[in-house]
């Protein structure tokens, strides 16, 4: 193969490259190959047609220069557009597509505020019932027994995070006062008992 066919072909070769750069994953090996493909093309003209046709040889460079934006331009910009480039290129999935769980999350935000009852126990992932219908749901932080009333507090992903309603903690505050209250009279009643005896006459 003469010089002439060599940079052609070589040429042709580095612009094939570049288009496989945006399609076949390379890690940039493709990219050097192309390089590596238009030094030995250019070299290779350069030695069919510097001496004997110079006109042919600037017509070379300047063609080759320009095919190379040119080539990746189409790439990236015409490509897609055809039918080969659409079997290679599949559309992108519309936002609905992308996006299966919309619908679902929309009613699931509704609920926020909501209050339902605990189905199973919340360890942190369990069901939650509102209105009659069972949901998946997890709780903010807390393990929480079944029959437990919640509130819904926000959505993440496909599930609604739930935490104890107001009532359910306020009921616990005033058990646990009672508690600290029941503790300490029993302590009072304790001391008297203890203090409750004769002294000892001198």
């Amino acid at each position: 193969m003469d010089y002439s066919s060599l940079a052609i072909w070589l040429a042709i070769l580095t612009l094939g490259l570049l288009v496989a750069e945006f399609f076949i994953p390379s890690a940039g090996m493709l990219t050097i190959f192309s390089v590596i493909s238009a030094v030995i093309s250019i070299w290779s003209g350069y030695h069919a047609w510097w001496d004997n046709s110079p006109v042919v040889w600037w017509i070379y460079i300047i063609s080759f220069v320009l095919s190379v934006p040119t080539t990746i331009a189409g790439a990236v910009v015409v490509l897609p557009k055809t039918s080969f480039g659409r079997r290679l290129l599949p559309d992108p999935p519309s936002g609905e597509e992308s996006r299966p769980y919309s619908k679902e999350r929309e009613k699931l935000l509704e609920l926020v505020g909501s209050i339902g009852e605990t189905a199973t126990l919340h360890a942190p992932g369990g069901m939650t019932l509102i209105e009659g219908r069972r949901y998946h749901s997890e709780s903010d932080g807390l393990m929480l027994e079944p029959s437990t009333k919640v509130k819904v507090v926000r959505v993440s992903g496909t599930r609604i995070v739930i935490s104890p309603a107001d009532e359910n903690m306020t009921d616990q505050s005033n058990n646990q006062s009672v508690s600290v209250e029941t503790n300490s009279d029993a302590s009072e009643r304790l001391g008297e008992e203890k203090l409750d005896f004769p002294f000892p006459e001198e």
